[in-house]
């Protein structure tokens, strides 16, 4: 099933640690906190400590609730590793499940410039009426960022996935505009393919985002 998916969204300079769906291993400063408000729900990320962050997403409902670190190694100026952890809760109308995700990424470049590869595996185990049905499998990304005007950044991803030998993927080009330093949009088009045996499509939405201190941006320290 292929689908095409309109998102809008705001963000800031930190957000270039994010793309889409992923982020990369660029390291962020103590402090450098930001939510993000949209029609689902809340998302929050805390940087923690110096190349640490953990945060949540969640909906107005509270369901459902899903948690991620991620642990950055800066290798030199232009290169670093990281890891990372996200679970939680999974809730449809016609599913309800467990689940996490490990994964590890190298990204080159700096908060302007860059390209990233993440590779990991993820859980997703049923709950109640749906405790036999689960997915495992593989999952791998590439992302990358290039700077097209002082406050104009160009961003592609591939996300996939693949379970049972059927690969399920989705490809998101987007436009990112940062108006102030402390606050962006960006506006996205996204290709989904799914096998028929997938149990929800992703869809696109509307948000705000926003740094959560009076810090200025500035370049983390190696």
């Amino acid at each position: 099933m292929v689908m095409l998916i309109l998102s809008v969204s705001y963000s800031q300079n930190v957000f270039s640690t994010q793309y889409s769906f992923t982020r990369n291993s660029l390291p962020v400063d103590k402090g450098e906190h930001y939510i993000a408000i949209n029609p689902i729900g809340p998302e929050v990320h805390l940087a923690i400590t110096r190349n640490f962050s953990a945060g949540f997403t969640s909906s107005v409902v509270a369901a459902p609730v899903i948690g991620n670190m991620r642990y950055t190694i800066p290798l030199d100026e232009k290169n670093n590793l990281g890891v990372g952890l996200t679970a939680g809760s999974i809730f449809y109308p016609k599913y309800a499940g467990f689940g996490t995700f490990f994964y590890g990424s190298f990204t080159w470049g700096d908060r302007d410039n860059n390209f990233n590869f993440s590779a990991g595996y993820v859980r997703i185990q049923g709950l109640g009426d749906h405790r036999h049905r689960k997915w495992n499998g593989p999952v791998f990304s590439l992302a990358g960022m290039t700077k097209i005007k002082e406050d104009a950044f160009f961003i592609t991803e591939l996300l996939c996935f693949v379970e049972n030998n059927n690969l399920h993927a989705e490809l998101m080009p987007i436009l990112r505009i940062t108006p102030t330093p402390k606050s962006a949009f960006q506006i996205g088009v996204g290709i989904i393919i799914l096998d028929n045996s997938a149990a929800s499509t992703p869809v696109g939405t509307i948000g705000w985002f926003r740094t959560m201190n009076s810090k200025k941006n500035r370049k983390p320290k190696p």
